[in-house]
């Protein structure tokens, strides 16, 4: 997330921080979740699909994602002043129960009975767990900072030395809309924090939601940009095992109406669960700007 530098009443200072260590909050936001809303007990239904999908699998992932990010807001936007009960705080914020918990009673108020069951019969299948243990094996890799870049070579290698597979990988992230999708998520994401911030009255100044707004939509570009890199990156490591007949049954069920049906309830249900763990995040981070950390 970026500020406006128009403000007069701004500190350029906090704001060049804050602008840093948005760029590391959206991207663990990146969607293929909390204890703060009303839970209800998981229903077995959701059991067998969640456990089919390797949602803990993903979940554990997303949670090391934000333990790593504990470090780097606090030496961004308040260093020296978070230490074992920051990272304590932020651990607990993104418990995976917690957020399994929120997903999946999203999942079970969207997901009617023709979808479940086209859903369980993909995702129980050898192609479907293949594709998800894939996923979720590569996203923990890439935590690392030389997976990454090493994912980010194989992308271009695989691009130049075999552009029928590579056109596949495109098909899939063109025809699911993942990049814009993934943006959409990732700038509601940021919005929320900064608003958790100013409610939270981190900076010692008044800065409206009009012009965090702005300045989160001013980040749009830069952020599709780096999206799309991850994103191609990302599956084109992770798809490496698979042949280009099991990409192409892949693709043919996440373009069905069942598939986009199913893709349409993923993000929505990731995006609320980020929403409400984003602010609750920017209000964390707020006390301790302000230095009022419990």
């Amino acid at each position: 997330m970026r500020l406006i530098k128009a403000m007069v009443s701004l500190n350029e200072s906090d704001f060049n921080r804050l602008r840093n260590s948005m760029r590391y909050f959206w991207l663990v936001v990146l969607i293929v979740f909390s204890s703060l809303t009303s839970l209800r007990a998981e229903t077995a239904r959701m059991t067998v699909l969640m456990n089919a999908m390797e949602m803990d699998g993903l979940l554990d992932t997303m949670h090391l994602e934000h333990i790593a990010l504990a470090d780097e807001l606090e030496a961004e936007l308040f260093p020296g002043r978070g230490g074992a009960e920051w990272n304590k705080e932020l651990s607990a914020l993104y418990d995976p129960k917690g957020m399994r918990a929120t997903l999946s009673t999203e999942f079970d108020g969207q997901i009617n009975e023709p979808l479940y069951d086209a859903a369980l019969a993909f995702f129980q299948s050898d192609l479907g767990q293949k594709i998800v243990l894939a996923e979720n094996s590569t996203r923990e890799a890439m935590l690392e900072p030389e997976m990454d870049a090493a994912a980010n070579d194989n992308m271009m290698t695989v691009a130049e030395e075999d552009p029928a597979r590579f056109a596949l990988i495109e098909e899939m992230v063109e025809k699911g809309d993942l990049i814009e999708n993934n943006v959409t998520s990732g700038l509601n994401a940021n919005f929320s924090f900064y608003k958790g911030i100013i409610d939270g009255k981190g900076f010692p100044y008044e800065v409206s939601e009009d012009e965090a707004l702005a300045e989160t939509w001013a980040g749009a570009d830069g952020m599709r940009a780096e999206t799309k890199v991850w994103l191609y990156s990302y599956f084109t490591l992770a798809y490496s095992t698979l042949s280009q007949d099991e990409l192409r049954e892949y693709i043919d069920f996440t373009t069905s109406p069942s598939g986009k049906r199913l893709n349409r309830v993923f993000f929505d249900s990731f995006d609320k669960l980020f929403v409400d763990l984003s602010y609750a995040t920017g209000r964390a981070v707020a006390r301790r700007m302000a230095g009022n950390e419990i």
